[in-house]
């Protein structure tokens, strides 16, 4: 569909909701012609005015469902395009099912509360899935409701470790009142009780700090060629051993950043980003993708599917292969982590230039 006038003519119907199927195929064709290039001549001011209008008038709960696009230089275009088309793709979807994805009888859902609290003396707990938080306060070591985890008395400088597998998250209350959210695959060490002029802590993988604040004691993670030091603020820090790139995003007060090279000071809406071997970059970052998995989405921001797929096999408990040539074109969009695997790579798979086969526990990707 080339005519610019009937592209907005129908823009307008769809808002309206006086489209017919037909118009929304017509519409749905349009924005898959995107990677094409067909629609650069029309003026930006006038998209912007209609994603304007669209984010004002499209129905609410579609945000709860799944949002996918291909990241390019006509990004504006296809934002636009996302909440004019995002029901009837949804619609044409649901009564499509899944004819790429082969699968074996296997049903894979999504995380759940799973965590194992390790003590450095030893001894090592699996937490209950019906539960979701450790409280360390006053020497003890609590579920959410007050009921014990540890019914014996430990030395005051014991290490505890809450470590999170693949297809598990929890949260913690550390000693200090410091609330922790902890993604899948990752841990955090922390002492029963904090002690000296320094609170500090140990983390691999992601997590999401609220941090007490104390001036007299900083509180200091120490990860991977890094850590970041603060009095008391909210922050995220990601720093998986399978990904190069060290990330620090600042919601609320200041914290320090610092790698084998520099240390630096950032604010709020700021994201600290580095690798082993570079210096801190320092950019604006879109907290809302930040803080989508603690919130209880995916958020692909201008990624390509191996870096998608890591999320993935994460949150999942999947392995994932990659067969032949994959393109690394990027993509950006959400997706509610509380849905199964399939309905995700069936989106994906709907949206991407590739096809997904499920294995047991692995998920082979071929190119279209």
């Amino acid at each position: 569909m080339k005519d610019k006038d009937e592209l907005f003519r129908l823009i307008e119907k769809y808002k309206q909701n006086r489209c017919s199927d037909l118009e929304k195929l017509k519409l749905e064709k349009w924005f898959h012609e995107l990677a094409a290039n067909e629609l650069s001549d029309i003026r930006a001011e006038k998209l912007q005015q209609v994603a304007s209008d669209m984010w004002h008038t499209v129905n609410p709960r579609i945000h709860s469902k799944f949002i996918f696009f291909t990241k390019n230089k006509y990004k504006l275009v296809a934002a636009v395009v996302l909440f004019c088309l995002v029901s009837a793709i949804f619609w044409r979807i649901k009564s499509n099912p899944p004819t790429q994805i082969e699968t074996a009888a296997l049903s894979f859902g999504p995380a759940g509360n799973k965590a194992i609290l390790k003590i450095s003396n030893g001894n090592s707990l699996n937490l209950r899935g019906d539960r979701s938080s450790v409280i360390s306060s006053g020497g003890s070591i609590k579920y959410e409701d007050g009921s014990e985890i540890i019914n014996e008395t430990l030395p005051d400088n014991t290490i505890l470790e809450l470590e999170t597998p693949r297809g598990g998250w929890y949260t913690s209350v550390l000693p200090d009142g410091t609330k922790v959210w902890i993604n899948a695959a990752s841990s955090l060490k922390y002492p029963k009780q904090f002690s000296g002029t320094q609170r500090n802590v140990e983390l691999q993988g992601e997590a999401y700090f609220e941090v007490a604040k104390d001036n007299k004691r900083p509180f200091h993670i120490q990860f991977n060629q890094g850590g970041v030091t603060v009095t008391g603020t909210k922050f995220n820090v990601k720093t998986y051993k399978d990904e190069l790139e060290k990330e620090v995003s600042l919601l609320e007060g200041g914290v320090r950043v610092e790698n084998l090279h520099e240390t630096k000071l950032i604010s709020p809406g700021i994201q600290a980003s580095f690798t082993g071997q570079s210096k801190i970059l320092v950019q604006p970052i879109d907290l809302n993708n930040v803080l989508a998995w603690k919130n209880g989405s995916f958020a692909f921001d201008d990624q390509n599917i191996y870096q998608i797929m890591n999320q993935v096999s994460r949150w999942y408990d999947i392995d994932v292969e990659f067969v032949g040539t994959i393109s690394k074109s990027t993509y950006g969009g959400y997706y509610t982590r509380s849905k199964g695997l399939n309905d995700l790579l069936h989106y994906l798979e709907t949206f991407g230039d590739f096809n997904f086969k499920i294995v047991e526990r692995r998920v082979i990707v071929t190119a279209k």
